[in-house]
């Protein structure tokens, strides 16, 4: 993922980050509207309480719903 790569993460970096995607993947799928807002917010504080960085959670979920969405925009 370009997002990760210009961050210029380690390996074990790179999967603690692509398991945070993967799962976020889930909730993107399962949920949409305030619901999955609420989803979103409640996955970046628990993988932020694990260490990792949440301004880098909070593009990742940006880019990531912009693509999904075909909207290039951020979350609304």
């Amino acid at each position: 993922m370009p997002v990760l790569r210009k961050r210029g993460l380690n390996r074990v970096g790179l999967v603690v980050y692509g398991s945070f995607a993967r799962e976020m993947s889930r909730v993107m799928r399962r949920w949409f509207g305030h619901e999955l807002a609420l989803e979103l917010d409640l996955l970046k504080t628990k993988w932020t309480l694990r260490g990792l960085d949440p301004g880098l959670l909070k593009t990742l979920i940006s880019h990531c719903y912009s693509e999904l969405s075909g909207r290039g925009g951020a979350i609304p």
